[in-house]
Parts: C-alpha cells; structure tokens; sequence
C-alpha cells in the first residue's frame, strides 16, 4: 500500500480504524519479543482497589488478550494467536478461574465457529466457574448476553467432566421416597430455598453441606 499511488503512500500512515491502540500494542510487543509480555501493568495499570475485592484489572486484561487473539485470527498472524491461546490457558489454569462472561461473549461475537478459543473458554467455564464467581466478579448482569452456541458447547462438556457416580447420587436424594411427607418439593440439600442478595456465604454454606452429603 505505501509503495502504491495511493493516499496511503503519500501519507505513509495505513489506518486500522476498528482495531484499538492496546490491541495493536500487544502486536507490537509481539513483534519485536515473539512471547506475549508477563507484565500486564504494561498495557493496562491495575486498579487502585484491594485486589479480594475487585477483579478489575485481570478482567480487563483478559478482554485485552481476546481481543488481541481476534486480531492475529483476523489478519492470519498465525503464532500470535497461537501464543496468545496457551497464554491465556495457562493464566485460567493459574487462577484456577473461569473466563469472565464479557470475555466468553467478545469471543463468539468475533470469531468463527471453528475456532479452538470458543472451546478453550467453554472448557474453562465447565471446570472452574460456581454460582457464586458471578456474585464476586460483577458477572450477574452479563449472564443473560452469554451466546447460545456458549451454552450448547458448555452442556456438551459438562457431560464429559461430570463423575456421573456423584451426580447420580445428588438426584437420588432421601426426600423423594415417596413415604416421606413434606410441606414442599425438595429439601435444604437437594433444592434449597433461595436466599435474599448479599448472602453469598449462606449459598456457599448450603453447597457445601450438599457436597458433603453427596460424599
């Protein structure tokens, strides 16, 4: 384009007007280094809240390497997007977290569906994500958005990383003998009764009693 008779040439500048600053430096990093950079702080400065109770900066961060992974998917830039992949599973599997539900709806929204990251963010969501990560990474309101091919790709895998034997055990619950008489369907363990917002250790406590019967 700058060796053509083109505007482009005359102001030896090529505009990506879709692709954002950070985005493009996370390339230019790659370029010169060929490894995506350790030091986030870099790209983004971490936020000024105790980190047990904001997840901001590594959110931001990880939207940032989703976004980067779309642009090498994009422009064919092969080993950054490989990079950026076993990057990004390597810090999930570090946190022992799943992908934030702003990340997983980026992917689907921007990829195709043959792309080996809309697997790796729903393998991910199956092995790590509980009810309650929603609560503490701000994800409530981001639940309803989460694409419907997501969702399918997460049931599929649940039923692969499921232990059956446990599951089995959960429905098999002593409240539904028929002989026992309650005022409603369920019990505390099988169906507990939903609590009012803020009461995350309550929910958590309840989970681990059913856990702990399962067992």
């Amino acid at each position: 384009m700058l060796k053509r008779p083109w505007k482009e040439a005359e102001d030896s500048v090529i505009e990506l007007p879709d692709i954002e600053p950070k985005v493009f430096e996370v390339f230019g990093d790659w370029l010169y280094t060929q490894r995506v950079l350790q030091n986030h702080d870099n790209w983004i400065a971490p936020s000024d809240k105790p980190k047990s109770i904001s997840n901001e900066h590594t959110q931001k961060v990880e939207l940032l390497l989703i976004k980067s992974y779309v642009f090498a998917d994009h422009f064919l830039v092969t080993h950054l997007r490989v990079a950026i992949y076993k990057f990004l599973a390597c810090q999930l599997t570090k946190r022992r977290d799943s992908p934030f539900h702003e990340t997983i709806i980026f992917a689907f929204d921007n990829l195709p569906s043959t792309s080996a990251m809309l697997n790796l963010l729903a393998r991910f969501h199956c092995a790590f994500w509980t009810e309650i990560d929603d609560t503490k990474n701000g994800n409530i309101d981001k639940c309803q958005e989460l694409p419907f091919d997501f969702l399918l790709r997460v049931m599929v895998y649940s039923s692969k990383y499921r232990d059956h034997w446990a599951a089995e055990r959960n429905v098999h619950c002593k409240c539904h003998s028929t002989w026992l008489s309650t005022g409603r369907e369920g019990c505390d363990v099988c169906m507990p009764l939903p609590l009012p917002q803020g009461e995350g250790s309550a929910v958590e406590k309840s989970c681990k009693q059913a856990f702990k019967w399962s067992k």
